[in-house]
């Protein structure tokens, strides 16, 4: 997938798989989702930056790994919102 996804949509993507965000000044933004102890952190960004092909890897990687959501079931979630 083209990465143009922004980082205002990728969190709409975690608010829909129950993660809260919680900024931590000066080091990063955490997304956590307690009942599965899973936490994804990422660099200050701003709700328009496009995040990084990395980032999605990473999280992408964890979500399936933490909370059993495919990667395909990611991309099409991601895929839905840039829509």
């Amino acid at each position: 997938m083209k990465n143009r996804i922004t980082y205002g949509q990728l969190e709409r993507v975690l608010a829909d798989l129950s993660f809260s965000k919680r900024v931590v000044r000066g080091k990063g933004v955490v997304y956590e989702h307690p009942s599965t102890d899973t936490v994804l952190i990422v660099s200050i960004h701003r709700a328009t930056d496009r995040v990084p092909d990395f980032v999605l890897a990473s999280i992408r990687l964890q979500l399936s790994a933490k909370r059993g959501v495919s990667a395909a079931d990611f991309d099409e979630m991601l895929q839905a919102i840039a829509a």
